[in-house]
């Protein structure tokens, strides 16, 4: 092998070198940022207006939901809460935030279709849906504020979600109720 073949070898090598260096680096980096990521809360929450609900023909109770349109023709609202999280958690508080202010607007007494005890330990992937009177929310004079649900975790973690079906409710409210002065 002639001395330019032998540098040339050489650069070749040191540059095959370096970039595997980089790509186990990049690796490395990606690695950590994803074990980092799993140990965050995580919480999908998805307001819902209540469609339609009855008994169907085998005797059990049914609800049909609508993420993107508001009916008054029920008599409850609800609020899905989803673990994303790779572990579990407790939701203490689950309500409404209002525009202009950093109050929370909370469900007091959650009405949930199982009568399970609040708050709630979520396991990963599990949800629960969370009623409110829809004829009580509509009389407060905050609803119109309202622009996102909320979900609270016993560690103080929040998760935010609005829909159509949430913006349509505010602007119901609006319409049916004169604006405080």
């Amino acid at each position: 092998m002639t001395p330019v073949q032998f540098d040339s070898f050489m650069l070749i090598k040191d540059a095959v070198i370096a970039v595997t260096a980089l790509i186990g680096m990049g690796l490395g980096f990606y690695n950590l940022w994803r074990e980092h990521r799993k140990q965050k809360v995580k919480l999908r929450v998805i307001p819902k207006s209540v469609v339609q609900q009855g008994i169907n023909t085998q005797g059990r109770e049914f609800i049909y939901f609508s993420e993107n349109e508001f009916k008054q023709t029920s008599e409850r609202f609800a609020i899905e809460v989803i673990n994303l999280s790779q572990f579990s958690v407790v939701i203490d508080e689950v309500g409404f935030f209002m525009k202009g202010t950093k109050c929370r607007m909370s469900v007091l007494n959650p009405i949930t279709m199982d009568q399970e005890s609040w708050p709630r330990k979520l396991e990963p992937r599990q949800s629960v849906t969370v009623y409110c009177s829809l004829k009580h929310l509509l009389s407060l004079p905050n609803t119109q504020k309202i622009w996102a649900a909320f979900a609270k975790t016993s560690c103080e973690h929040i998760g935010r979600g609005h829909t159509k079906a949430l913006k349509q409710l505010v602007q119901f409210a609006n319409k049916s109720m004169p604006t405080a002065s």
